[in-house]
């Protein structure tokens, strides 16, 4: 079937993507799907970590692709939605900047731990543990997409 549909790539404080495809590829708790124009109505969970990839044209040889840390995905009324906890364009990872960003955070763990006193602060060490666990996917992706 020729044609686009809309497809939105979003996490909590961001829209990454919001425009027409040809085609996408979505990371799922059971493994990829694909999506073209007309599919039916979905909503699956994202895996932990994945790929989103976007064809920009017919062919597939303009692409967007989007790493996302789980979430879930709809298609409705045409408009396929992907959602993330957290989520960045691959073409922006920097991996010398995440693994900073990660020695940091680990020092900054460490440090609440050492304080932590109540169920509060436990759960803002499970959050930045979470923030974490997405600076090691992205070192991850950069690391094995060259």
């Amino acid at each position: 079937m020729a044609g686009t549909f809309r497809c939105v790539v979003v996490v909590p404080t961001r829209k990454l993507f919001d425009q027409d495809v040809y085609y996408a590829s979505v990371p799922s708790e059971d493994g990829m799907f694909g999506v073209l124009p007309g599919h039916e109505l979905l909503v699956s969970l994202n895996g932990e970590s994945g790929v989103v990839t976007l064809n920009l044209d017919e062919a597939g040889k303009e692409q967007e692709k989007f790493l996302l840390f789980n979430g879930s995905a709809q298609m409705y009324n045409g408009i396929l939605t992907v959602l993330g906890i957290f989520g960045k364009n691959v073409k922006t990872i920097d991996a010398a900047e995440i693994e900073e960003r990660s020695r940091e955070l680990k020092a900054q763990i460490a440090e609440m731990e050492s304080l932590a006193d109540d169920v509060q602060d436990k759960a803002e060490i499970e959050f930045e543990k979470r923030k974490l666990r997405w600076f090691e996917i992205q070192l991850d992706y950069a690391r094995n997409a060259n």
